[in-house]
């Protein structure tokens, strides 16, 4: 993701806090929709496709990490399924509302993910941490953010190590036998603890003082501020209009 986010892009150089507002307004819009909306949800898809297209951020890596996160949603979209008994009009016909309820969750909470994930892969983390700043997010939850990011990666290394040590150790046997999950889990909190120790003293040396520096101050220009009204302006009228069926309509009365 911080490779995707050095690209070189109209989006790449769009204020990071006009990109963090509009991905804010899209999420909280898009999960304002009620729980059977489908197609009024659609033109909604509009706004990742351009940012794909204009950043010329690669698709796979972008939905290869949704998908980390759709057993989750599929999760809660088949409690839908179970518990939502009512029925739906679709035009003339009548149909279980849990799978219309279903559907809905899945699609809104995509686009909200995928959004998510393009702000950081034009982003990177270091200008989410600036533009949290502005909006006066407390210094500290910003470090953590920002440091659980960039050594999620050293808790994954140790837990690795860990594993491998215990099966060259276990020769034969499949899986960690329940007996040594306890030691496993002590001990892999002991080499992080150990870990993040000597990464700390690291940053005490290179001048680290408690505070967030993100260097120089990025200026805004109107550029960064029409990129965000265009959006929210587009986001609002897909809100309040139901636009596919007005287009619709629209064409079935030319035709």
């Amino acid at each position: 993701m911080d490779d995707l986010a050095r690209g070189d892009s109209a989006v790449h150089h769009i204020h990071p806090l006009m990109l963090f507002l509009v991905t804010i307004a899209y999420s909280g819009l898009v999960s304002s929709f009620g729980r059977y909306a489908i197609v009024p949800v659609l033109p909604f898809v509009l706004y990742p496709v351009i940012i794909f297209a204009v950043s010329k951020t690669p698709v796979k890596p972008i939905f290869k990490r949704a998908l980390i996160v759709l057993p989750l949603i599929l999760g809660i979209g088949l409690f839908a399924v179970i518990f939502d008994r009512s029925i739906v009009y679709f035009g003339s016909s009548v149909y279980y509302g849990g799978w219309f309820n279903f559907a809905s969750l899945v699609l809104k909470y995509g686009l909200i993910v995928i959004s998510a994930l393009l702000m950081m892969s034009t982003m990177g983390i270091d200008r989410l941490a600036y533009a949290l700043r502005l909006i006066r997010i407390p210094k500290l939850i910003v470090l953590q953010i920002l440091l659980t990011y960039r050594y999620i990666s050293v808790i994954g290394e140790e837990i690795a190590r860990t594993v491998r040590a215990y099966k060259l150790r276990s020769f034969g046997k499949k899986g960690i036998h329940k007996t040594a999950w306890g030691p496993l889990i002590g001990q892999i909190i002991l080499r992080t603890y150990e870990r993040s120790q000597n990464i700390y003293a690291a940053m005490l040396m290179r001048g680290f003082d408690g505070n967030y520096h993100p260097g120089a101050n990025i200026r805004m220009k109107f550029k960064d501020i029409a990129y965000l009204i265009f959006w929210i302006a587009f986001f609002v009228l897909a809100r309040i209009f139901d636009l596919p069926t007005l287009l619709g309509n629209a064409i079935a009365g030319v035709l």
